[in-house]
């Protein structure tokens, strides 16, 4: 009777252990399990707030692209997305994305530079030289001349070689103006337009760093036969004997284009205030305080000379905006104008 009360007791014990085991087992399978779908749900809620940042971020460059200027923010499904930017030549454009308990950001560095052939306050196609007092500066500038914060371009990009002398001071791309420039400032010797051979010689018409047709350039940019000044607009102006010299610009805006068919209309002695675009064939001298904020792009590839005074040009994307403004309201297809990304980079954050 003890034996079998003993193997009675053995098989209680070994049942009650037989359970706790399987209860142990089946407790941490449940919670592998768990722990597993939540993994998935983890990993499930990430990829789509990936995608809401992703979302609002493209959102964002298809405003800026038709002329948008304020942050976005929507719903997408279930989730949401907010987009802040800062900056007007290179934009810093940030997206937060929500989804559940899971936040995304993504941001995207975006070239809004809108005419595509300007690499420069400056933009010379033939070596070019400065002197004086003179003050290049490509960072970027509001209309009013003041600097936005943003590093911009360069203060001056040529085909050819720089050569600066006197006083003159040149910067850009975040450096501020020095003499002499520090490197990075300026760019020597680029192909600035791709589909140009430079090496050929061959002749860059005002059309193409307009990125309009040469019919377009005609049709509807305004050719007057007296020297422009205090104006605002679109004006081509092709000066008598080839040579505009005594220039006094007033205060004047837009979009001025000095040319002629040898290419050698030159603008000489350049005085007064203008904010926008300028393309000449030849420049010689921006003197005493003239004062050009946008920029300046000369097509003659026998040489240019800025200088002389304290004559300031200053790149400004809003400027350039508003000349791409001026010829969209005149009809020109100005698709290769829109943006531009050049960097992406992204960051994951939990809420």
């Amino acid at each position: 009777m003890k034996s079998a009360r003993l193997y009675r007791g053995s098989a209680l014990v070994g049942g009650a252990l037989f359970v706790l085991i399987m209860s142990f087992i089946v407790g941490n399978y449940m919670i592998f399990v768990s722990s597993g779908s939540m993994q998935v749900k983890n990993i499930n809620d990430t990829v789509k707030v990936f995608y809401i940042a992703e979302a609002g971020l493209q959102r964002n460059i298809y405003e800026l692209k038709n002329g948008g200027s304020s942050p976005v923010s929507d719903s997408l499904g279930d989730g949401s997305y907010q987009v802040t930017y800062s900056g007007t030549g290179t934009t810093t454009i940030t997206s937060v994305g929500t989804f559940n308990n899971s936040s995304r950001t993504v941001s995207m560095n975006v070239n809004v530079r809108r005419i595509p052939n300007i690499n420069g306050a400056a933009t010379v196609y033939s070596d070019v030289g400065t002197t004086g007092n003179i003050t290049i500066d490509g960072r970027d500038h509001d209309i009013t001349g003041a600097l936005t914060g943003d590093p911009g371009t360069y203060g001056l990009s040529t085909s050819g070689e720089f050569n600066q002398q006197g006083s003159s001071q040149l910067g850009g791309s975040g450096i501020a103006p020095a003499s002499p420039a520090e490197e990075g400032s300026y760019d020597e010797d680029p192909l600035i337009i791709d589909e140009v051979d430079l090496n050929n010689d061959e002749i860059i018409d005002p059309w193409e760093i307009l990125n309009v047709s040469e019919d377009w350039y005609t049709d509807n940019i305004q050719e007057t036969l007296i020297e422009p000044t205090n104006f605002s607009g679109m004006y081509r102006y092709d000066p008598p004997g080839g040579t505009w010299t005594g220039i006094n610009l007033g205060v004047s805006s837009g979009l001025l284009i000095v040319h002629n068919d040898t290419y050698t209309a030159t603008m000489k002695n350049i005085t007064g205030i203008f904010v926008g675009l300028i393309i000449a064939d030849q420049v010689t001298h921006v003197t005493g305080s003239a004062m050009i904020i946008g920029a300046i792009v000369t097509l003659n590839q026998t040489g240019n000379f800025f200088g002389m005074g304290d004559a300031y040009i200053g790149y400004s994307s809003e400027a350039l905006s508003n000349v791409g403004d001026l010829l969209e309201d005149g009809g020109a297809d100005l698709d290769a104008w829109t943006t531009s990304v050049s960097v992406q980079t992204g960051s994951w954050s939990e809420l």
